[in-house]
């Protein structure tokens, strides 16, 4: 996973444990779990613990089946839900230049996933990359390393559990929008879910996901700046 993607899918853990004050051995099962599950459903192989060949399909696809079977109507309202590998009547959700919200229509000019490749990042992926690191150092100051005698409670007007929360939780997201538009990357920015109107069903899952993934990172790390 990429760093961006670790906050929200541990988020998972947060949630109800912070939300409805339940017990840590529940939180301890949630992350345990969350650490063990990708394993079996990543693995490739049939008939064993939590296998997943609805998953298989995004990884073989990339395009699609973003979650889960139990998730499975997202897929299906967003039109990224494919059935099986060949020709799918329910597929709707790839790319393609014709759909981009920045290149013109005459425009000949490839999508970056097609120059994407596993080896010495450049431009805007070094930027990113750069970026996931800073985050990470600033999480480790604020909830390890900012404590003692040396401990500072605030910058200026803003307490440094909020600042370093704000940067652990939202940052990655605004940044990847920052590059986005700075770039002119030419994929939508809401992109595979970019047939979708922004005040509609994209929408919609765009708070929910606020309020499943990213507001528990926020008030997590703020919890552990402050317990620090």
């Amino acid at each position: 996973m990429h760093p961006a993607e670790h906050l929200p899918y541990y988020s998972n853990a947060f949630l109800p444990s912070l939300v409805m004050n339940l017990s840590p051995f529940i939180f301890l099962w949630n992350f345990v779990h969350l650490v063990i599950a990708p394993g079996a459903g990543h693995s490739g192989y049939e008939d064993h613990w939590q296998a997943d060949q609805y998953h298989y399909l995004h990884h073989a696809k990339f395009e699609c089946n973003y979650g889960s079977p139990m998730s499975g109507f997202i897929d299906q309202y967003m039109g990224t839900f494919r059935e099986k590998l060949g020709e799918s009547s329910e597929y709707k959700g790839e790319w393609s230049e014709k759909s981009s919200e920045f290149l013109p229509a005459d425009a000949v000019q490839r999508p970056w996933s097609s120059k994407g490749y596993l080896a010495l990042q450049t431009d805007s992926n070094l930027a990113y990359t750069c970026f996931c690191l800073s985050v990470l150092f600033t999480a480790i100051w604020g909830i390890v390393l900012n404590s003692g005698s040396w401990r500072i409670e605030s910058l200026g007007p803003i307490p440094v559990a909020d600042a370093v929360a704000f940067v652990v939780g939202y940052g990655p997201f605004l940044f990847a929008y920052f590059l986005c538009h700075v770039t002119g990357d030419p994929m939508s920015w809401r992109w595979p879910f970019q047939n979708e109107n922004v005040v509609g069903g994209f929408g919609f899952f765009f708070v929910l996901a606020w309020l499943a993934c990213i507001n528990p990172i926020y008030f997590a790390t703020k919890w552990a700046c402050q317990v620090a």
